[in-house]
């Protein structure tokens, strides 16, 4: 699952709970920041803020993320990256030159994700020749 900023509305209640998001999304939405809580999902004119607050939260998710689990991949250039990312509730993957990943509610379903969108990748080059040879027979 490919990432749009409209994922992340589940998690905006949490989201809104955290200090570092309730400045960001009052700075984006020139809002004084105590009209950033939970309670603006359920205001009148969330509606006419909602994009703002959502692109506020993915940038903020995508730039202030935590590795909080790394896998190695291989391909034809070599090893990259399979990372499980964290910011507050939200999990996704990462792995570059591919599409962001996510958002999950959990570390173990972000890694369930890594594994079966890179199993591929996350094949060893060795292994790579005893999968050939299983073919063949």
């Amino acid at each position: 699952m490919l990432i749009a900023s409209d994922q992340v509305v589940r998690f905006l209640p949490k989201l809104l709970a955290m200090p570092e998001v309730q400045a960001e999304v009052a700075r984006v939405c020139n809002l004084p920041i105590e009209a950033i809580r939970p309670e603006l999902l359920s205001a009148a004119n969330w509606w006419q803020i909602q994009d703002e607050v959502s692109d506020s939260c993915v940038d903020l998710i995508f730039s202030e993320s935590e590795m909080v689990e790394q896998f190695c991949g291989y391909g034809g250039t070599g090893e990259f990256p399979i990372s499980v990312m964290q910011f507050g509730p939200v999990f996704y993957v990462f792995a570059p030159e591919f599409d962001k990943i996510g958002f999950y509610e959990s570390k173990d379903d972000a890694t369930h994700a890594a594994a079966t969108n890179f199993q591929h990748w996350m094949l060893k080059p060795d292994d790579w020749e005893d999968e050939d040879e299983g073919d063949d027979n």
